[in-house]
């Protein structure tokens, strides 16, 4: 037993962490997606946008079973996530395995679970938490397929793939795992082991067309579902925002604010100074240590997480939307492990010192967090029980909150707006009527000619921590100026 005191330590620290994390799962359905997820549970209906496209049919299936015995649909999602990160110290244990002895392989679980960043989005009920879940066990598959050679464990990471994009679609470049084990093993047997790679393709084919499947059927159809999709597609991503591709801003001042602020400020950080210290001094101690590391360069699996980190990369600059540091969770945990692993490996009392410290500081701030997402009323919520409370005849036009205000079943009337010419068509007549406006519907306003500071009265404004949610932490709220000398009826 003391030979293998750290895994006793942690599977202390998992219980105890975890403990703390179910009691304060998030009961909130905060913005437009976790609404969408959230309504899937008592109700998949893809064409109802519960959830939107392209679904999440697993994830959502494991939200339904969740919610047997959780009766509210963001908590059970929430406790989802946070299930399946738990058992992902399996496949984290083994993979830290590769490389370390028992106790360091622990101990590098620990500093994987210990991320405040991670504690807190796989908390949310959003996909993502349980995507990133699944991404170990298919590491693991694929490291076990390079090693053994058998038909049965070659197609696990296939059907792997399968389950983490009926999750999440957006981390289907995770499918260049994947290629890299059948290149690997053509490498490995030449001609012979074409058969085989076949069988693997057809079984990865296999494994997309059973959720995909699905959607077809819940549809009414394929044809229906691509129409879906397209349509989905057009009208979403031709708007995405925030990637290098469509933002308009210099490309080196987006590489610095991905890399930056959402990987290291808030990703490693949290956007805590000390926990950023510690994480940056860890990570320095695992750069030195690299240059002495030869014997993992011709590692398949070093080299098969050092191309998924950074294939995951250039997805996450050029086609994520970076506003969101949510979408670096994937590199986020590719970098902590290759930290935690080149910096254990024959470390001294110092790097122990630092890799203890490490997880110190980022489990007290991911426990307050936890429980701070946990307790505090998002904007949303705080801008609909605010509007609740009036008892005037109002109207508010929103950009993303009117999904909120339709799934908490506000009493009064709210409509999503788009432009601000329609704006003007839609108050014309509704002269008796308060209207306000959402300020995320404002600044499109602007964009669109309107005289913001003139027409609009800043009524109100609601707050909740960034690290939440970065776009809707800050909701302003407006009444329509009648004397301003707009132009209703134009």
């Amino acid at each position: 037993m003391k030979r293998f005191y750290l895994v006793w330590v942690m599977i202390f620290y998992l219980a105890a962490i975890y403990t703390y994390r179910f009691w304060n799962a998030v009961p909130y359905a905060a913005g437009w997606d976790q609404v969408d997820f959230s309504l899937a549970i008592t109700e998949f209906d893809l064409v109802k946008m519960q959830p939107h496209f392209p679904g999440y049919p697993f994830f959502i299936l494991g939200g339904m079973l969740f919610f047997i015995f959780i009766k509210n649909p963001p908590e059970a999602l929430s406790m989802l996530n946070m299930t399946l990160m738990l058992l992902t110290s399996i496949p984290l244990f083994f993979l830290a395995r590769h490389y370390l002895s028992v106790n360091k392989a622990a101990l590098t679980v620990m500093v994987l679970q210990s991320v405040s960043y991670i504690a807190v989005m796989t908390g949310q009920p959003m996909s993502e938490g349980a995507a990133l879940a699944i991404i170990p066990w298919y590491l693991w598959s694929l490291s076990a397929a390079m090693k053994k050679n058998q038909v049965g464990i070659g197609i696990i990471p296939a059907i792997l793939l399968g389950l983490i994009l009926g999750v999440r679609l957006s981390y289907a470049v995770f499918a260049a795992g994947l290629i890299f084990q059948w290149l690997n093993l053509f490498q490995r047997h030449g001609k012979k082991a074409v058969p085989k790679i076949l069988l693997y393709c057809f079984i990865a084919v296999m494994a997309q067309l059973v959720w995909v499947s699905a959607l077809a059927f819940n549809t009414g159809g394929f044809v229906y579902l691509f129409q879906l999709a397209f349509g989905f597609t057009e009208g979403h991503f031709s708007d995405w925002g925030g990637t290098a591709a469509v933002q308009g801003q210099p490309f080196w001042e987006t590489l610095f604010f991905l890399i930056g602020w959402n990987m290291l400020w808030i990703g490693l950080g949290s956007g805590n100074v000390m926990v950023f210290i510690i994480s940056m001094v860890l990570a320095v101690i695992a750069v030195i240590k690299f240059k002495n590391a030869l014997d993992l360069k011709g590692d398949p699996l070093s080299i098969l997480m050092v191309l998924l980190g950074a294939v995951y990369f250039l997805w996450a600059l050029f086609a994520q939307n970076i506003d969101k540091p949510r979408h670096i969770l994937p590199l986020l945990l590719l970098i902590v492990f290759g930290v935690a692993v080149i910096s254990l490996r024959n470390s001294g009392k110092f790097i122990n010192i630092v890799v203890g410290l490490f997880i110190l500081a980022q489990t007290l701030t991911g426990l307050y967090y936890v429980k701070k997402q946990a307790e505090e009323m998002p904007a949303m919520y705080q801008l609909a029980s605010y509007l609740e409370k009036k008892e005037e005849k109002f109207i508010v036009y929103t950009w993303e909150e009117t999904r909120a205000f339709q799934y908490l079943e506000m009493p009064f009337s709210h409509k999503r707006i788009y432009t601000y010419p329609l704006f003007l068509r839609d108050i014309k007549d509704r002269e008796e009527t308060s209207i306000y406006v959402t300020g995320k519907a404002t600044e499109g306003f602007k964009q669109q000619g309107a005289e913001v500071e003139k027409e609009f009265v800043k009524v109100s404004e609601f707050h909740s921590d960034p690290l939440f949610d970065p776009v809707y932490n800050q909701i302003v709220l407006y009444k329509w100026n009648k004397n301003s000398g707009g132009e209703s009826g134009e």
